[in-house]
C-alpha cells in the first residue's frame, strides 16, 4: 500500500525540525544569541539563551545585527513555563516561550506519523505482516499466528 506524500513528507520534516530544536536547545546553554532589528524607530529584538527563546519590542532605537554574549549560568534563571512582561512604553513587551513547548507540540505528531508508518497495512499479518488476501483459514502461512 503506496503512503500518501504528504504524510511521508510531513514526518521527515518533524523529524528535521526537532532535531533543530533540540541542537538550539543545547547550543544555546551558556551563551545569549541575539538579533536586533529596527523597524519604525523602534527595536525588535529576538533571543535564544538557557534553551529559551525570547521576543521583545521596545521604543529605544539602536543598532541592527547580531550579538553573542556569554551567560552567566548563575544569574541567568531557567524559564519552564511561558512568561509575557509588559515593558514601560507603547507597545513594549516580551515574551519568553521555552523550547520544549514547542519541541512537544513538533514531537507528538511527528512520532504518530512514524507510529502509523510502522503499521502493518490492512489484510496483512499483523506478526510477519504477510499478504492475506483470500486467506480462508484464519491462520498466517507464514508464521502460524492466528489472524
Amino acid at each position: 500500500m503506496k503512503r500518501p506524500r504528504f504524510r511521508n513528507w510531513a514526518k521527515w520534516v518533524g523529524l528535521v525540525g526537532c532535531a533543530l530544536i533540540v541542537a538550539a536547545s543545547v547550543g544555546s546553554l551558556g551563551r545569549i544569541i541575539t538579533y536586533t532589528l529596527g523597524y519604525r524607530g523602534r527595536n525588535i529584538e529576538i533571543v535564544m539563551g538557557q534553551a529559551c527563546a525570547a521576543v521583545a519590542s521596545f521604543d529605544q532605537p539602536g543598532p541592527s545585527g547580531w550579538s553573542v554574549k556569554r551567560a552567566d549560568l548563575r544569574l541567568a534563571p531557567a524559564h519552564w513555563v511561558p512568561e509575557y512582561w509588559a515593558l514601560r512604553g507603547p507597545a513594549a513587551f516580551a515574551v519568553i516561550v521555552p523550547l520544549w513547548i514547542p519541541l512537544l507540540a513538533l514531537a507528538i505528531p511527528t512520532g504518530f506519523l512514524w507510529y502509523r508508518d510502522c503499521r502493518p497495512p490492512p489484510n496483512h499479518c499483523q506478526s510477519c505482516g504477510y499478504n492475506l488476501t483470500g486467506n480462508v483459514s484464519a491462520v498466517c502461512p507464514e508464521c502460524g499466528v492466528r489472524v
